[in-house]
């Protein structure tokens, strides 16, 4: 579910758990009744993809990128990866476009519209497979919890027990795929329909290895 679809979701009442945390952090930020309860990882899973002819970001200089949208947080973590190699998008060095959704602007990169773009898992690893070059990991520069949980300030207040199972049931399922690789797998390929190659390369343990779980009590 597409991040404005679940805060409008949440607000309304007709889901009572809603991802990804950015998004809720944001919404709450905003005025709206709205509580981040658990991240599921402290680095964002963000990857910057180019045109097979980029061998760094520093090429880069100069070209389009695409993003979501702004505001939302891949225009944060693109900031954050080419500020750190020298580019500053808020002088012009690039022109950044904003087009929607991972597939949308892998699209726009396959159709040549832009040269370089900001992908999520598992659309890092299709675009990889693709012969496109990823040309950094917004985690190498700065934490931000984009995945985990969010409720509802009335869901929090009226059913605060229920609240807590889930953020125990969650970090129990966190814990089993640090320890479960095979069976992590297996459950992306199922759920996901993703193949073998992508969902060993592309499951959320991998990123869950090396980041700290965080749970609002």
């Amino acid at each position: 579910m597409r991040a404005g679809i679940t805060v409008t979701a949440l607000s309304t009442g007709d889901i009572q758990y809603g991802a990804p945390t950015d998004s809720i952090v944001r919404s709450a930020a905003r005025g709206q009744p709205l509580k981040a309860v658990l991240s599921f990882v402290n680095k964002p899973m963000h990857y910057l993809v180019g045109k097979p002819q980029f061998s760094s970001v520093e090429e880069l200089r100069g070209k389009t990128l695409a993003i979501n949208s702004f505001g939302a947080s891949e225009q944060l973590t693109l900031w954050a990866l080419l500020k750190a190699h020298g580019i500053d998008p808020d002088k012009k060095d690039v022109q950044v476009i904003a087009i929607g959704d991972s597939p949308v602007r892998l699209e726009a990169l396959k159709r040549g519209i832009v040269d370089a773009t900001v992908v999520l898992i598992p659309h890092v690893i299709i675009a990889r497979n693709g012969g496109f070059k990823v040309l950094g990991h917004a985690g190498s520069h700065l934490e931000l919890s984009t995945p985990g949980i969010g409720v509802t300030d009335q869901l929090l207040k009226e059913k605060r027990d229920q609240v807590k199972r889930t953020v125990r049931a969650l970090v129990k399922a966190i814990l089993f795929m640090r320890k479960n690789k095979e069976e992590s797998v297996r459950a992306a390929m199922n759920w996901l329909a993703l193949d073998r190659d992508v969902a060993e390369k592309s499951t959320i343990w991998r990123s869950i290895l090396s980041a700290r779980t965080a749970a609002r009590h």
